[in-house]
């Protein structure tokens, strides 16, 4: 009987794979043009408009085409924690907590405490998740 070959360090790609891995590669790359060309048109219709900041306005700038400016708040959550009692009902109804899965304690606690996570997981939906296409270009060889 005769050893099992050793594997390659990385699995054989289908050539259809290559073919499609490379169609991506050509696309993203376009991608990343268009993006830059439509951000840098952004800047310009904006640069037309002064408006003061802090200022929500919306401006209809072609009919089906219009620029909303506006504000956003953000919170610094763990500042908020700790005074969260100190607040008034008033303020308080004020915050929306988004809860979500702290994925590390959740693997962890499913392994030293399952039947904590599966009281949790009547509140979890779970899914398949898109998956996430990286290129980093070979290193040219020396």
């Amino acid at each position: 009987m005769q050893p099992s070959p050793i594997p390659s360090a990385a699995p054989t790609i289908p050539p259809l794979a290559e073919d499609f891995a490379r169609q991506w590669i050509d696309a993203k790359a376009w991608e990343d043009t268009a993006k830059a060309s439509r951000l840098a048109i952004e800047a310009a219709i904006c640069a037309n408009f002064k408006f003061p900041p802090g200022a929500t306005e919306t401006v209809y700038v072609m009919p089906g085409f219009k620029v909303v400016w506006g504000i956003s708040r953000t919170l610094d959550t763990d500042a908020l924690r700790a005074a969260w009692d100190t607040l008034s009902e008033v303020a308080q109804g004020c915050v929306r907590w988004k809860a979500e899965v702290a994925a590390t304690q959740y693997h962890a606690a499913a392994d030293l405490v399952p039947a904590a996570v599966a009281a949790l997981n009547k509140f979890i939906t779970t899914k398949d998740s898109k998956p996430a296409f990286t290129f980093t270009p070979p290193k040219p060889k020396a």
